[in-house]
């Protein structure tokens, strides 16, 4: 696991002179999760006031669908600028702050970061629905199991763990299929050119066999990570966090390049 430690080692040396900078970024998407949760519970609180319980389902619900639609289409193009900005500080490049706002600039640009956002979202959503059918089904049938007389402690006991190991293996799975991304933004940074569609394709041809180092890595963040629940830590770690893993990412794409290059000369 080298090329681990030297992504790390390599982020450090990337934020060295610029740890101002990334913390100022990420107080600034920190303000926004923050603003953003806390208006939709402080409208939620306020209008559901004194509503029957469908009324308020329905109002939830709409107020949901609302909250989506503004983060997609008024933070997704923040959030992807927030990672180009990161992704030139890894290469090096003394980026200006205001570089965070990008994909606003132009409307072919934040165009391609709408794009961007919603070929997560669709993808993110077809995994969990694909991953989570066998723990829906066993979920139904321990509920019809548990609640029924006809059944002995020793079935509902079987039905149980059954449960929780569909559980288990359903965000097992969803792991798997979403880490196959991990390398899309990075193959975008690195051609402008590229096509949303080619590069989910070819991020998950390069991740090929990289998936469990990947996740190694973010293993070793997760005891800094859980620091983060106590807010100040989280204003370095995050930072820290996001540049090593686009760090790593460099290293998986040049490895990739420099394979593809020996490949394509050979006679």
């Amino acid at each position: 696991m080298q090329i681990i430690k030297a992504s790390m080692q390599q982020a450090k040396d990337a934020l060295k002179h610029k740890w101002h900078k990334a913390i100022l970024v990420f107080c600034i998407v920190a303000a926004v999760l923050g603003t953003k949760s806390l208006l939709v519970s402080l409208v939620s609180f306020i209008f559901s006031q004194g509503m029957s319980s469908l009324y308020a389902t329905v109002f939830t619900t709409v107020l949901g669908l609302a909250a989506v639609s503004v983060e997609l289409f008024g933070f997704c193009p923040f959030y992807v600028g927030v990672a180009r900005w990161l992704w030139q500080v890894v290469l090096g490049a003394d980026e200006p702050f205001d570089t965070v706002f990008y994909y606003y600039e132009t409307k072919s640009d934040y165009k391609k970061a709408i794009e961007i956002s919603f070929n997560f979202i669709w993808r993110i959503c077809g995994y969990f629905l694909l991953s989570g059918v066998p723990f829906i089904a066993t979920t139904m049938a321990k509920n019809l199991v548990l609640s029924s007389a006809y059944f002995g402690t020793v079935i509902k006991t079987i039905v149980f763990f059954v449960w929780i190991l569909f559980a288990v293996l359903g965000a097992v799975l969803f792991i798997i299929l979403i880490s196959r991304h991990f390398l899309v933004l990075p193959v975008i940074f690195s051609d402008d050119k590229l096509d949303i569609y080619d590069a989910f394709k070819l991020s998950s041809i390069i991740a090929k066999g990289k998936i469990s180092s990947f996740m190694y890595m973010v293993l070793r963040f997760i005891p800094l990570l859980l620091l983060c629940a106590l807010a100040i830590p989280m204003i370095w770690v995050l930072p820290y966090f996001a540049t090593s893993i686009l760090s790593y990412s460099k290293s998986v794409i040049d490895e990739f390049k420099s394979a593809y290059s020996r490949t394509e000369n050979q006679p």
